[in-house]
């Protein structure tokens, strides 16, 4: 136990030493084949000697800056002028240098988000349409790796990658459609750092100073310093207590999601583990095997199986401490040997499993019994490891329990979400939902690379929790201006695309259709403080009610460069927003709706307007007829007498929406009282 305790005490002091002597070394995003901003100062930062001079040369500029006491320095290149020619930065410190090769200039912007903005080309629409076209090779991107932390880190691992049909399938899908675009229409060159993983919610990527301006989150933030703080100067017999008080926690945890997965389980009612018991009406399969392996039946299968066999321990086994080795077991298992507990494990279902019996077995046949607990996707044994008992001091001597083992279907058992482990060495605060994690170890080492703005695609992770997401979204783009020292960071935002199943009976639904709305608020509030380079587009009809990751990511990619061109570079695409709600009024039955950027407003395919709804005094919403009027839509439907509400696409998954306007760009949902605005 104790041998763990010096582990990141011994990384604190490697990392100490190794900056007290630090050769040169450049920020994360200085590499091979990489794309600086033009127009703007440049940026050249990293790590030398102490008090060092530091010069950097690109072009005809050389410039000169002195390290500090700790060996870190800054400085920056003037503006440039954006540059198809590769070219050369060298940055020298007395004898040390490095040298960076294959250089442009033209824009670089930030992809960032979750798995929609991660979405590869390889597993998008077309992805052979996309290796055909690759031919521009002055298009590259920087895709950071997943890491966390609890405070800003110097360094992210990642290398430039130059598009060709060779590396375009693992682009990010919508950053790569946006920088064709925008290599197309701008003619310089178009880097992508490309800082997202799948699945995250907003917190983890909002900087400390994005933070800093909503007050109720400074308590927050105020009590993981602290536990940071404590956690760090824990001394050894500390550290023991805690590990000891952590192992009589998590065994706790383990017992309790046993017992409300197995309590009412037919095998443990029926003493499936006891030697005794006859197992000869039991089917035969041969393990290690997943679920689908072993019978057709279990192919969806979630619940418990049982498998059983007996072995024979030899005399040189005998009496000695032996170790039974399993293959990674999907999800959960309970194993008895001799109808004695012999291990289990929760949830771990990529790690081979490993059960000891210190006292040793007598000479002759004794008898395993095994419960697997599925509760999602596939189960079973997995292959590539031993499966066997083994004498601890002579691993030459073993048993092989791979082979043929009786088996029987169990119970389906309640979906129990598996237990959280305490570890008290792990470093607080470093959680996949952590706040500031991903910041801190993704984003930070990348600022304050000359960057023209950010695309953003979030927000499923944080469905149910629209009330503060406007809020989030906010004090992410205020935090990243902050960090930037750029006020007008350009910051171009998705809506959520349709998912889950259709409602046709449901006009109005919560869920997505609230953090969609939450989204546009966000941005609303963004641009209520004189600030256009942030814009919202919408996916709503891209979405596939199956599949929370629609594959059709060139649209999105194209509309954000849309939004880019014209709000940032105020180039002509002929409009860049879909038809945005303005307001509503009231006729007697009939509402009529205003809005804008609705020039050439219509169905798709000259189709029935749909996806409208209306409510009366009682709040409850009914389809409404529609009828488009040149820029305005007018809607009744018999049931309301007194329309006091009207919605559209305001749903999980908007089926029946299609409205879009002359540039085929489809209505951002909304939901409104009539005579205000949307809510």
């Amino acid at each position: 136990m104790l041998d763990r305790i010096p582990t990141w005490c011994a990384l604190l002091s490697l990392a100490l030493s190794c900056s007290a002597q630090a050769e040169l070394r450049l920020g994360s995003p200085f590499s091979e084949s990489m794309v600086l901003q033009r127009g703007m100062a440049v940026p050249i930062w990293g790590v030398a000697n102490p008090n060092a001079v530091v010069t950097a040369q690109f072009g005809a500029q050389a410039v000169q800056a002195q390290s500090g006491a700790d060996g870190r320095f800054m400085l920056a290149l003037d503006p440039l002028e954006a540059s198809r020619t590769p070219g050369i930065l060298t940055v020298s410190s007395g004898s040390d240098e490095v040298v960076i090769h294959d250089v442009l200039v033209g824009e670089v912007w930030i992809a960032s988000g979750q798995s929609n903005m991660e979405w590869v080309v390889a597993h998008s629409d077309d992805p052979a349409r996309d290796q055909r076209e690759a031919t521009n090779s002055e298009i590259r991107i920087f895709k950071g790796a997943h890491a966390t932390a609890s405070s800003p880190l110097a360094s992210v691992s990642g290398a430039w990658v130059v598009a060709n049909p060779n590396t375009v399938g693992s682009f990010t899908a919508i950053g790569y459609a946006f920088a064709q675009k925008l290599a197309a229409q701008l003619g310089v060159p178009v880097g992508i750092l490309d800082l997202s993983w799948g699945g995250s919610r907003i917190e983890p990527w909002i900087p400390r100073e994005g933070f800093a301006t909503l007050p109720g989150w400074t308590r927050k933030i105020d009590a993981m310093d602290r536990s940071i703080k404590t956690w760090r100067e824990l001394d050894g017999a500390t550290i023991a207590q805690l590990l000891n008080r952590a192992d009589a926690f998590n065994r706790l945890q383990d017992e309790q999601f046993f017992t409300a997965t197995l309590g009412t389980e037919q095998g443990m009612i029926d003493g499936y583990f006891k030697p005794t018991f006859d197992d000869a009406a039991w089917a035969t399969c041969t393990l290690p095997n997943m679920f689908a392996g072993i019978d057709a039946s279990l192919n969806d299968y979630d619940g418990t199986v049982w498998f059983r066999r007996s072995f024979n321990i030899p005399a040189g086994m005998s009496g000695v401490p032996l170790r039974f080795e399993f293959p990674a077991i999907d999800d959960s298992d309970v194993t008895y040997l001799d109808q004695t507990r012999l291990g289990d494990t929760v949830g771990e279902w990529s790690t081979p499993r490993v059960y000891r019996m210190a006292a040793g077995l007598s000479e002759g046949t004794h008898t395993l019994s095994i419960c697997v607990i599925d509760i999602a996707a596939v189960g079973g044994f997995a292959g590539g490891q031993p499966m066997r008992v083994v004498r601890e001091d002579d691993p030459a001597r073993n048993v092989s329990l791979a082979g043929a083992w009786k088996w029987h279907k169990g119970s389906v058992v309640p979906r129990i979400a598996y237990p959280e482990r305490s570890d008290p060495l792990k470093e607080p605060n470093v959680a996949f939902d952590s706040p500031m994690a991903m910041y801190n170890a993704m984003i930070a080492p990348c600022v304050p690379f000359a960057v023209q703005g950010a695309i953003w695609y979030q927000g499923e992770s944080n469905a149910g929790q629209h009330a503060e997401y406007a809020a989030l979204l906010k004090a992410l783009v205020d935090g990243w201006r902050t960090v930037w020292k750029s006020p007008n960071l350009a910051f171009g935002n998705v809506q959520l695309a349709g998912f889950m199943a259709p409602a046709p009976t449901e006009p109005v639904q919560p869920g997505w259709a609230s953090i969609r709305q939450a989204q546009e608020d966000g941005v609303s509030l963004i641009q209520a403080e004189g600030n256009g380079r942030a814009g919202l587009v919408t996916a709503i009809d891209i979405g596939a009610s199956g599949d929370i990751h629609p594959k059709n990511k060139r649209e999105v990619g194209n509309r954000l460069s849309r939004w880019a061109l014209e709000q940032v570079y105020h180039a002509s695409t002929g409009g860049w927003a879909g038809p945005l709600f303005k307001s509503a009024s009231v006729q007697g039955q009939t509402v009529t709706v205003h809005f804008d950027h609705a020039q050439g407003l219509a169905a798709r395919a000259n189709g029935i307007p749909g996806g409208f709804a209306i409510a009366g005094k009682d709040g409850v919403f009914v389809w409404a007829d529609a009828v488009v009027s040149g820029d305005t839509v007018l809607l009744s439907a018999s049931t309301v007498a007194q329309p006091m509400s009207v919605a559209y696409a305001n749903q999980n998954f908007p089926e029946t929406a299609n409205m879009i306007n002359a540039e085929g760009l489809p209505m951002y949902p909304f939901r409104a009282d009539v005579g205000r605005g949307s809510n």
